[in-house]
């Protein structure tokens, strides 16, 4: 009895700490590292779909180029009818450096799902995020290399420093 309570009590401490590594925000280059935010309470009046796509999101990207991906955010501070205020956090990997950077993204309709999408002026890199229920699709398109990644991300929620 007493050897099954240590062992109950050490997968509990490698789960626990298993979940703060997923949460960790540190400078290491392949963490998230998480600008402070403020999320806005979406205006009533938006379609329930589109006040829906406030919040933080989490997910992994798959890429045909790395095998493991990277972790991203999307923090959606606010949300309007045309425009979003969003945060687009990303861990790096492959000697890539991690970062953050705010954008002001479009908000839009791709059949019935609300649509968050950006380009990034630097590179012909177009980002799509789709809300699909309970979880945010995303498209990345690189049009350097002609190849594409994608995300499922899911809410979550985190400490903010504001």
């Amino acid at each position: 009895m007493k050897k099954h309570m240590v062992r109950a009590r050490f997968f509990l401490l490698v789960f626990c700490c298993s979940l703060l590594f997923c949460l960790n925000v540190s400078a290491d280059s392949d963490q998230l590292t998480i600008s402070k935010y403020k999320i806005e309470a979406p205006d009533p009046s938006l379609p329930k779909e589109l006040q829906a796509f406030s919040g933080v999101w989490k997910g992994r990207w798959i890429t045909p180029w790395r095998s493991q991906g990277f972790e991203s955010l999307l923090i959606v501070e606010r949300i309007q009818k045309d425009n979003a205020d969003i945060i687009y956090c990303w861990g790096g990997v492959y000697g890539q450096n991690n970062g953050n950077v705010k954008i002001k993204a479009k908000v839009g309709n791709q059949g019935n799902n609300c649509t968050i999408s950006w380009s990034n002026k630097s590179s012909p890199i177009d980002f799509l995020f789709t809300l699909k229920g309970e979880k945010v699709i995303g498209i990345r398109k690189d049009g350097n290399y002609n190849n594409e990644a994608r995300i499922e991300m899911t809410r979550i929620s985190i400490q903010n420093e504001n």
